[in-house]
């Protein structure tokens, strides 16, 4: 039952995903099929009607939206995703395939960088708690949390790439090229994993477990990595799905700058064309992923903490 419930919660979630995004992308001026230079109408009428759409203005914007999503939904029980409506007769699964491999490469990355270095930083901070290397560590956790990435991107692009000319400032073509992308996208989540390590395993400090382990003759960096750290997991754990969500989004502004054959450029100048079948599409596997992780993430906690199956 509680998978059903659950399964069902989730499916609710993304169908209400799906409705906000479409009714939000048809609030946007313009079109998908207007350019620079005006097409003829009887074009554009064909077009609309190739792709199973209707234009604005010939009817009030509830119908207009409840036609086009009608026109969407269509494709979903075929397995298909829809056309796009700027890659000529390519379908969205085929180019969303094409992209995702990178995105994910990219995200898991970022999230093993984020997962290794934030909870170091937090142990170091929690073993010299009030020391100035502690005081440091946080000032620099602090300090990369109030970073915007683009800024952070173009200031290592400077350094590595122009200056200093050790690594390439863009695209995807080697393992070279993987070390700026991800060094700026698991900025935000590593200092943020440093400083939520180091307050939970602090709260561990005063445990009688860890005095014991103390008495026992376990110094005290071996008694956080040991005992505290352990029972520290479960809350760390719990970031990992807000933190998968910042890598998802926060990878638009990074592919962009990096020229990343990703999905978040496609998402962006997917927005600016109008492909309505694009953006759905993507906003599709970006949702299901979120949602498999977060729940992926509560099974864990349950199988580290196993009093929560009762609950």
């Amino acid at each position: 039952m509680p998978f059903i419930k659950r399964s069902l919660t989730n499916l609710v979630t993304l169908l209400a995903i799906l409705i906000g995004t479409f009714f939000l992308l048809h609030t946007l001026p313009g079109g998908p099929f207007d350019t620079e230079k005006q097409l003829p109408k009887v074009i554009q009428a064909n077009l609309y009607e190739k792709y199973g759409l209707h234009p604005k203005g010939n009817d009030s914007f509830l119908v207009w939206l409840g036609k086009d999503l009608g026109a969407y939904f269509k494709y979903l029980p075929q397995g298909r995703l829809g056309p796009s409506l700027t890659f000529i007769d390519q379908d969205v699964s085929i180019i969303i395939l094409q992209a995702l491999p990178v995105s994910f490469e990219l995200g898991l990355w970022a999230l093993l960088v984020s997962v290794m270095v934030g909870c170091l930083m937090g142990i170091l901070s929690a073993r010299f708690q009030n020391h100035w290397f502690d005081s440091s560590l946080q000032s620099l956790a602090t300090l990369l949390i109030s970073w915007p990435s683009f800024i952070f991107a173009v200031g290592v692009i400077f350094v590595f790439s122009i200056y200093l000319k050790l690594l390439p400032p863009a695209l995807w073509e080697g393992p070279n090229f993987r070390i700026l992308p991800v060094l700026t996208l698991s900025l935000y989540p590593t200092a943020y994993l440093a400083i939520f390590t180091r307050h939970v395993l602090i709260d561990q400090l005063k445990s009688d477990y860890m005095r014991t382990a103390r008495a026992k003759g376990l110094t005290l960096i071996q008694a956080l990595v040991s005992h505290a750290f352990k029972n520290a997991s479960p809350p760390v754990l719990t970031l990992l799905g807000p933190l998968t969500a910042h890598l998802i989004t926060g990878s638009f502004v990074v592919e962009i700058i990096f020229s990343i054959p990703g999905l978040g450029r496609h998402f962006v100048s997917a927005i600016i064309n109008r492909d309505y079948f694009l953006v759905m599409g993507i906003t599709l596997v970006y949702s299901s992923i979120l949602i498999a992780f977060n729940w992926i993430v509560d099974l864990l906690y349950v199988w580290l903490d196993p009093r929560l199956k009762a609950t």
